[in-house]
């Protein structure tokens, strides 16, 4: 293993967006820690996003970054994480990540928390502007993991909608992959809200986006 080096491994359904494109060559070109890249391919989303960690664990980078492939982002952002978590002691992190639904027009942050008696997963509505701090899960969308604790999870990391078995509640892979990583492993995700990334839709959904609609409420 090579210390505080990473592999990037993104998913795409044949394409990506022009945004995407771009803001991985400019972190490439800036950052001296991408040590490897890799690309999958499937019709099951977390089928592709296993085969990329495969990737990363026969390679000697120590991280592995997960990002959509809708996503824009710094050139700096890949440094910022890994040095966010190397700061803090994480073994995971999650940058600041904003979804859309269509249906409701609602603009939501990618944070989540368990509740326990109802033992369901929950959107938080409110965060620390610009501030790092830890949730119980995080969408995948810019996921950094420590090769330590994908290690321990064994293997199939990202399994498709996982049934709570106390709740019999379904969780979307993302989620269940930061439930495993908290019960588990026993690390929760460093959310750095600092770190900023833009959700590409037909606007771009970011901070902004979200404050804008959060007003209009």
């Amino acid at each position: 293993m090579i210390p505080g080096m990473v592999h990037v491994g993104y998913v795409h359904p044949g394409t990506v967006t022009e945004q995407f494109c771009m803001s991985l060559i400019m972190a490439i070109k800036y950052s001296d820690r991408i040590f490897g890249v890799s690309a999958a391919q499937s019709p099951r989303q977390y089928v592709a996003r296993n085969e990329n960690i495969i990737n990363f664990l026969n390679g000697h980078a120590e991280w592995f970054l997960q990002i959509d492939t809708d996503m824009k982002f710094p050139m700096t952002a890949v440094d910022d994480i890994v040095e966010a978590a190397e700061q803090a002691g994480a073994k995971a992190a999650g940058a600041l990540c904003f979804g859309y639904t269509p249906a409701v027009n609602e603009v939501f942050v990618g944070i989540w928390k368990w509740d326990e008696e109802k033992k369901q997963y929950f959107k938080q509505t409110e965060y620390e502007e610009g501030g790092r701090f830890y949730v119980d899960a995080t969408g995948a969308a810019f996921l950094l993991i420590h090769r330590s604790v994908l290690e321990e999870l064994g293997d199939n990391w990202h399994e498709d909608h996982i049934v709570h078995p106390d709740s019999g509640r379904q969780m979307g892979h993302d989620i269940a992959l930061c439930h495993r990583i908290r019960t588990e492993t026993g690390n929760r995700i460093l959310y750095c809200a600092d770190i900023k990334i833009g959700h590409v839709k037909k606007f771009i959904v970011d901070e902004d986006t979200f404050k804008a609609y959060r007003r209009a409420q």
